[in-house]
């Protein structure tokens, strides 16, 4: 018996309905808790094994998900190490002396001697060069190939690398002064710094250019005749004179 055209509308209506209804038990969202299909919704982040470990499953961006050592959003980067809880308080050194929040500083004797990293730049304490400005017991000798290579101030002077007169004789690094009294009245660029003998401040400790280091006496009377800071073989002007006994 051939269906009337109401008839065959109204089944239609009701395949498609009921084919919805299907779609919507199968999806992803929060009609079914235990759906094994789903990310993020009863399980830990991709199935009961996501790399979330058991956290609570949503957004990383709130004191609660920022510090529970989960990776709730499963995106890979966990708590403080997860750019959504920057501005967190968990994760933005809110607390008074930053120790421990992974957002904060590492500027302190204290939070360099904490174990922790505090500033969330993945270095610790010493290892951190933070720390090797203000801690003294983080300051490295400057007088290897490494230190006297690496752009920092590894000894804490106020000086780097090559700027630091202890990498000058340190094997695998070449370092160049205008520096010794000859250096000093050649008219040369001896250290292409394009300043020449008394008109580089590597020479302006040598008499000639208004140093100190005229005699063995200027040179170990105590006095800063210069003015500059340095005294007798302190001064480069008296070390680096080779007519000049009393500093050898």
């Amino acid at each position: 018996m051939a269906l009337s055209t109401s008839t065959f509308r109204a089944l239609r209506i009701a395949l498609v309905l009921a084919v919805a209804a299907t779609a919507a038990c199968l999806d992803s969202g929060d009609d079914d808790a235990n759906d094994s299909s789903q990310t993020g919704i009863g399980t830990a982040g991709s199935g009961s094994s996501g790399s979330n470990g058991g956290g609570v499953p949503g957004p990383e961006d709130n004191e609660v998900a920022c510090s529970d050592g989960f990776d709730n959003d499963d995106n890979g980067f966990i708590d403080c190490d997860d750019f959504a809880c920057e501005n967190t308080a968990a994760c933005s050194g809110a607390d008074e002396t930053g120790a421990g929040s992974g957002g904060g500083a590492e500027n302190t004797a204290a939070l360099c001697m904490d174990g922790m990293d505090n500033d969330g730049d993945s270095f610790i304490d010493c290892d951190d060069f933070d720390c090797v400005e203000v801690l003294p017991s983080c300051q490295m000798p400057e007088n290897n190939a490494a230190a006297c290579n690496d752009g920092f101030d590894n000894d804490g002077d106020g000086f780097i690398d090559c700027d630091d007169f202890d990498c000058e004789d340190v094997e695998g690094v070449k370092c160049v002064y205008e520096r010794t009294l000859d250096d000093c009245m050649d008219k040369i660029d001896n250290d292409g710094d394009s300043f020449i003998d008394c008109d580089d401040f590597d020479c302006e400790d040598f008499v000639h250019c208004g140093g100190e280091g005229a005699s063995d006496k200027e040179c170990s009377d105590g006095v800063d005749n210069d003015k500059d800071t340095r005294i007798d073989c302190d001064d480069f002007g008296c070390s680096m004179n080779p007519d000049i006994t009393v500093c050898k």
